[in-house]
């Protein structure tokens, strides 16, 4: 449920910002975008926290599929 291990995530500043809360989401719960991008202090970047998300390539690691649209339903 939880790893505790060094990665070597190459990405933007920006990325690994959004990275860092898709680890912070509990095992077991779900999040959206625009609930993400207020976290990070950035209410008005919903798309391009979907992009970093997308650009995850540790998603067993980074649980980026913990993330879906703010209506419930799988997006990206």
């Amino acid at each position: 449920q939880q790893f505790t291990l060094l990665l070597d995530t190459p990405g933007s500043d920006f990325q690994r910002t959004v990275w860092q809360e898709l680890r912070a989401v509990p095992y077991g719960q779900t999040s959206h975008y625009q609930a993400l991008s207020g976290l990070i202090g950035k209410p008005n970047a919903v798309r391009a926290v979907a992009a970093a998300n997308g650009a995850n390539r540790v998603a067993i690691i980074i649980p980026c599929h913990r993330i879906i649209g703010k209506d419930g339903t799988m997006t990206g």
